[in-house]
């Protein structure tokens, strides 16, 4: 089930290619708008529960339309597990309906809480200090993504895109909070660790 956008048609179409190197079955696929609602997810639930027989359901959207398709799925009867693309990790996806009480979401996150990371440990203190309350997903890489822009900026001399693409090219490895990781010839992350959390106890725990 995916929003229809950039973003969601791109991640869907990139799992089914994956589910079908796999040889994974994919009974159905949908997409929603961002004026969707109750009614259409309400009715998309009973459609898939009454006709459907499947293991888990894929969601491509953003936050906080997932999280509440997520609570409309449950109450029409869903029970399968929800795994997304990496949105839901925020602890507002609890605040929605019935997520509290939600054991069976999982999102895959570039966030590890538990880090002794020396730089994000460093970045948590000042955060936690000067807001006060727990830096989350987006704040971290936001400031990360600064940070790492403007030292590209100061090293290449240039704000010149061409120029400040080959300077983050030759840092092996930024480590500004968000890292360790690197950018490969075409411009993306590298070597970035990515942990898979499941809802438990009203959070998201790494299971792995």
């Amino acid at each position: 089930y995916y929003l229809d956008n950039t973003y969601g048609t791109g991640l869907s179409s990139l799992f089914e290619l994956n589910c079908s190197e796999m040889n994974i079955t994919i009974p159905d696929s949908e997409n929603y708008t961002s004026l969707d609602g109750y009614h259409e997810y309400s009715e998309l639930a009973q459609r898939w529960k009454s006709n459907y027989n499947f293991d888990a359901i894929f969601l491509a959207g953003i936050m906080m339309q997932s999280a509440e398709i997520v609570s409309i799925f449950r109450e029409n009867g869903i029970t399968q597990p929800i795994v997304d693309g990496g949105e839901f990790d925020d602890a507002d996806f609890f605040e929605i309906g019935n997520n509290k009480t939600e054991e069976n979401v999982y999102t895959v996150s570039n966030y590890d809480t538990e880090s002794t990371n020396p730089s994000f440990v460093a970045l948590r203190k000042k955060f936690n200090e000067r807001f006060g309350h727990d830096i989350n997903i987006d704040a971290r890489q936001g400031y990360d993504a600064l940070k790492v822009l403007a030292k590209a900026i100061e090293m290449a001399g240039s704000v010149r895109p061409e120029n400040v693409a080959n300077a983050l090219r030759q840092v092996k490895m930024w480590d500004e909070g968000a890292g360790p990781y690197t950018f490969d010839a075409s411009g993306n992350i590298a070597n970035y660790t990515l942990f898979i959390k499941k809802t438990t106890d009203g959070v998201f725990k790494t299971i792995e």
